[in-house]
């Protein structure tokens, strides 16, 4: 199984106990479920299927909602991202340097005013929209919304959609993976 961890480690933790906080809810991880866990939580993860006891603990975290399964190929990372909620991570001093797509992706992530799905990001992308002072902030979280969902895209489940159809689909995803791969987002 391919999947990707959700949650923030929590300071508590060390490298055998992890706590993890998922939407207000803490997590105890040890054993085979914090292994599995750690190995997913900055790219996709794989197991072999062919260690019954480690897939029944991945099937467990599962369930507790700690890790999305990601489908083979790019629309089923595409997919497994819209099931995650894309956050900023705090900027701590030294880290790998950005490329300047992995910039634009994350001034968009950390400067939208809202918390933007993959879709969204995918759209901004599409439509080439720059993340400029009139998009960015709370204040234009209203006129960035209305920018995104039309009367084409307001329906439920629609943008995803459309977006898992767009040309620079791919492109998105592996800009939102580096990030995580990088340190700078973490998905919850």
């Amino acid at each position: 199984m391919r999947y990707l961890a959700k949650g923030i480690v929590q300071e508590q933790s060390t490298e055998h106990i992890l706590r993890i906080n998922h939407f207000g809810s803490e997590f105890v991880l040890t054993g085979i479920q914090a292994g599995l866990w750690l190995d997913a939580r900055l790219h996709i993860a794989e197991t072999d299927g062919k260690n019954y006891i480690e897939e029944k603990e991945l099937r467990h975290l599962l369930k507790m909602e700690l890790v999305e399964e990601v489908e083979p190929g790019p629309v089923g990372e595409y997919r497994a991202l819209t099931h995650c909620i894309i956050v900023p991570t705090q900027y701590r001093g030294i880290s790998l340097p950005l490329t300047s797509d992995e910039k634009y992706m994350l001034q968009w992530i950390s400067g939208a005013g809202l918390r933007l799905t993959m879709a969204e990001l995918v759209y901004l992308e599409e439509h080439k929209l720059e993340p400029t002072p009139e998009w960015l902030g709370e204040e234009n979280r209203q006129k960035l919304t209305e920018r995104i969902y039309t009367q084409d895209t307001i329906f439920d489940n629609i943008l995803e959609t459309q977006m898992e159809a767009a040309a620079c689909r791919d492109h998105a995803v592996k800009m939102v993976l580096s990030l995580l791969r990088k340190k700078r987002i973490l998905l919850l």
